[in-house]
């Protein structure tokens, strides 16, 4: 069983930069089945060795975040767009604490 959300959000945001048809659907299927309580589109900016513990849980992610790399990800964290101010952009070396929600951009 998949332990960490990067291994599918890494292939699909590979299709996606490569504008494949179709597949990037049927991975966010695949995606609903293994991680069901989360939202991480694959066109959201997450760097390398990005990681989610406890399988997602509840992490909901703009489109258009960007996530650095080593950042962790705790449960039940929203990173989120507020209208035209922008998407939050989260740098590297960064934890996020469950439960946190960071709104908008800088």
């Amino acid at each position: 069983m998949l332990k960490n959300y990067y291994s599918i959000y890494k292939y699909g945001n590979w299709l996606v930069q490569h504008h494949v048809p179709v597949l990037p659907a049927v991975l966010k299927l695949v995606s609903r089945i293994f991680f069901p309580a989360c939202d991480i589109p694959f066109t959201a900016k997450i760097s390398k060795n990005a990681y989610f513990p406890h399988r997602a849980i509840g992490v909901v992610i703009h489109e258009n975040a960007v996530i650095g790399q080593n950042a962790r990800i705790q449960a039940n964290v929203v990173i989120g767009g507020k209208g035209q101010s922008g998407v939050p952009i989260i740098g590297n070396n960064v934890q996020i604490g469950a439960n946190a929600v960071i709104v908008g951009g800088g």
